[in-house]
């Protein structure tokens, strides 16, 4: 299965981002504990603190890993609202316009997508 996988940097950024949420998440239970709130206030701050950790493991490690997990798939199967694959993708004749893989506008001449960075066939 091919696929496009996020850079290493957004990766980076969500996890920062997520320390963030955490740090907002014990401060928060902190202040609804501390304020006498009800306990859901305090729970929803727990859990708050709970998502925001398991993301932001999820994000370094994504950031750090040889084998990154993907976020979107790109694979031979056709799209169920399409009932016949396009003409461009069979007739070896035509020049591609869009990628076959991700559906990107192609330049003049380009031997690989700009987008996904799959080789197109030469033969097109």
């Amino acid at each position: 299965m091919r696929s496009i996988k996020p850079g290493r940097g957004p990766s980076f950024q969500n996890g920062i981002g997520n320390l963030f949420a955490i740090a907002f998440g014990i401060l928060w239970t902190l202040l609804a504990t501390n304020s006498g709130a009800p306990i859901f206030f305090s729970l929803f701050g727990v859990l708050f603190i709970a998502m925001a950790a398991v993301n932001a493991i999820y994000h370094f490690r994504n950031a750090t890993k040889k084998e990154r997990d993907s976020l979107f798939d790109i694979t031979d199967e056709m799209d169920p609202a399409h009932t016949e694959m396009p003409s461009s993708w069979t007739n070896a004749q035509e020049v591609f316009h869009y990628c076959p893989y991700c559906g990107t506008k192609l330049m003049e001449g380009s031997s690989y997508c700009q987008n996904c960075g799959r080789r197109l066939n030469q033969d097109h």
